[in-house]
């Protein structure tokens, strides 16, 4: 059995050190984000009028950001998927909804609007995760009924109370008057 502090122990970390990278930075993921890849294939079709495709595959690919050529000509050619294509007839009708009321829906009661009014996605009823992320595709959000922090407001119109102290700021000499408040 090997103990915290031990020497076997301190071997076992010096193994898992051995499976960072040169950087010391752990390894990731072979796979690159989802999200990424459309920035990436917009990236290259806005420059390669310029550059051409092949050396800015080669620039990227050694900044570690891998794409071969033919996966941007893949990506560009590929009709869009099922869930694109079902996004984007679902995003009016979501922007439509949040419109007729009032735009104070949040994702919780537009989904349970688009429920009653038995928009489908496909054969089946709209996630509330798909509404969620359409909503914020769209950039719709409902309002809180939370309020903001209350802060001081000061008043517009001048102070016109009476002085019933009679207060008298002024002194002839430094150290005459004191004011204070209590």
């Amino acid at each position: 059995m090997t103990r915290p502090g031990s020497a076997s122990w301190n071997g076992r970390i010096g193994s898992f050190d051995a499976r960072t990278r040169s950087c010391g930075r752990p390894r990731l993921s072979s796979r690159r984000s989802s999200t990424a890849l459309p920035l990436i294939i917009d990236y290259i079709e806005r420059y390669k009028n310029v550059f051409g495709v092949e050396p800015i595959a080669a620039a990227l690919t050694s900044a570690d950001v891998p794409i071969a050529p033919s996966t941007f000509y893949a990506a560009r050619t590929r009709a869009p998927s099922a869930r694109a294509v079902r996004d984007e007839e679902l995003k009016p009708v979501i922007a439509r909804v949040h419109k007729e009321n009032y735009s104070v829906y949040g994702i919780r009661k537009m989904h349970a609007q688009l429920k009653r009014e038995q928009v489908l996605a496909g054969c089946q009823a709209v996630a509330r995760c798909t509404t969620a992320r359409l909503m914020k595709d769209l950039g719709l959000r409902g309002i809180s009924r939370a309020k903001g922090p209350r802060t001081t407001v000061p008043g517009i119109a001048p102070d016109t109370r009476k002085d019933l102290v009679k207060r008298v700021f002024t002194a002839e000499r430094p150290n005459q008057l004191g004011v204070a408040d209590i």
